[in-house]
């Protein structure tokens, strides 16, 4: 438009334009003329895979990325760069398929790590290279501290039945010998008991609470938990403590819906689940 008002011209404005368009098409045709001298190709020969693949698959990862790109960015916005911590914390322990012996929640037991609990963390692992390259990609305002109390919120409320049939299980575990004139056998019996610890964590990112379950199988050579946890049914007023290894995480890291463990030994002795 600028062309014809600075150019002498007799043409109207249509007139003007209808030539700019046969101009740019007579170009557009000399470009492709050039190109075929440049580039000889066959009448009525098939473009090659190559070439194909090159110009098309350019063209549709362009349109895939301006498509999805204002997506990603969006779904990103407001979670990179902010600490996932959790809202609230409910930890439940089964012994097989009987009910609870042990539940908690933790809404005050929540505490967000000081410079000083990060440093006091990293120091106690400063031996460790394992536990240290898993602490070292985050900092404290990442980390939580999760406390339970150590009684459970309801009581052990099973039926007498389900009693004497959990106290047969753990008493059909023991392990038997049968003296003969030439050898001494040995035999296992009874059946296999789980302990199954589920942990279900609620974050303000994550809609759902996200659960893990570490379930630790109790097997017929395991002798002393099998007797601890006899004793401790037998005897109201027992005292007796069991150990059962593995099967509290120390550290936990969340993701969106995923959930990887670090087992790393303990932090200053205290039972305390690190998320991170």
């Amino acid at each position: 438009m600028l062309d014809w008002v600075c150019i002498d011209t007799t043409l109207t404005v249509m007139e003007w334009i209808k030539m700019e368009d046969i101009f740019q098409s007579v170009f557009i045709v000399r470009c492709y003329r050039q190109m075929d001298t440049d580039f000889p190709v066959l009448r009525g020969e098939p473009k090659a895979l190559y070439v194909k693949l090159l110009v098309g698959g350019t063209i549709i990862l362009i349109l895939i990325a301006l498509i999805w790109s204002p997506l990603f960015i969006f779904a990103i916005i407001g979670t990179v760069g902010k600490p996932n911590i959790p809202r609230k914390a409910d930890i439940t322990v089964k012994l097989g398929h009987y009910e609870p012996i042990y539940v908690s929640q933790s809404y005050s037991g929540i505490h967000q790590f000081s410079d000083a609990n990060y440093k006091e963390l990293t120091n106690s692992f400063y031996m460790d290279n394992y536990a240290t390259d898993h602490i070292k990609v985050y900092d404290a305002v990442d980390i939580t501290a999760i406390k339970f109390d150590a009684n459970s919120l309801t009581l052990w409320n099973m039926s007498p039945p389900d009693n004497l049939r959990l106290l047969s299980d753990l008493q059909n575990g023991k392990t038997n010998y049968t003296c003969s004139e030439l050898r001494l056998k040995q035999t296992i019996t009874g059946k296999k008991l789980e302990i199954r610890l589920n942990l279900s964590l609620k974050t303000a990112s994550t809609p759902e609470p996200i659960t893990y379950e570490t379930i630790y199988t109790v097997k017929r050579r395991n002798k002393n938990i099998r007797d601890a946890l006899i004793k401790m049914m037998n005897f109201k007023t027992s005292k007796e403590r069991v150990i059962i290894p593995d099967i509290l995480p120390k550290f936990i890291t969340v993701q969106k819906q995923d959930v990887k463990i670090k087992f790393i030994k303990d932090y200053n002795g205290k039972s305390l689940l690190h998320y991170i």
